[in-house]
């Protein structure tokens, strides 16, 4: 049996994935503005920026079966 798919599934998922990107690519640009507003250094800014792509890494090859079950 064929399974029906919403003709909006592609374009929901370039959406999300457009929506998704924004933290990351609007962060560095003020990231030593905020670093001197909030007296800490911006290395350990960069490391607080790096943790959501660690975790989406980390989480991603198990996506899919998880999907699968859900």
């Amino acid at each position: 049996m064929k399974s029906k798919k919403s003709p909006l599934l592609v374009p929901g998922i370039v959406m999300m994935g457009m929506i998704l990107r924004i933290p990351f690519t609007s962060i560095p640009p003020v990231i030593s503005d905020v670093a001197k507003g909030l007296g800490v250094s911006v290395s350990s800014l960069g490391i607080l920026t790096t943790i959501p792509l660690l975790s989406f890494a980390i989480v991603s090859p198990f996506a899919p079966k998880f999907g699968q079950k859900w």
